[in-house]
């Protein structure tokens, strides 16, 4: 598992672990630190990745942004989405 926040990384790879206990096949769970909005953060884990690992075996994105500038109403209630950009001034959208 590739997050942020590590902790509640390790929260949730426990919680898998202990799902998956006694399952033939079932594998392992690893975590390791990523910020997909450092180009320098992404270097660091796909090192990391490439030195534990042979290959990855799954993927699940299992979160996203959406932002921009623009306004949308519902039941007269206008809301702003603000723009949000990486350290390296990229769009996040």
């Amino acid at each position: 598992m590739a997050c942020r926040d590590l902790g509640k990384a390790e929260e949730a790879a426990k919680f898998i672990r202990t799902t998956v206990e006694g399952v033939e096949g079932a594998g392992t769970v690893e975590v390791v630190s990523l910020n997909l909005g450092s180009f320098a953060s992404v270097r660091q884990c796909a090192q990391e990745l490439l030195q534990k690992e042979k290959k990855i075996h799954l993927l699940v994105n299992n979160a996203g942004i959406l932002h921009g500038c623009h306004a949308y109403q519902n039941q007269n209630v206008v809301a702003f989405c603000p723009s949000v950009c990486t350290v390296h001034g990229i769009s996040s959208e």
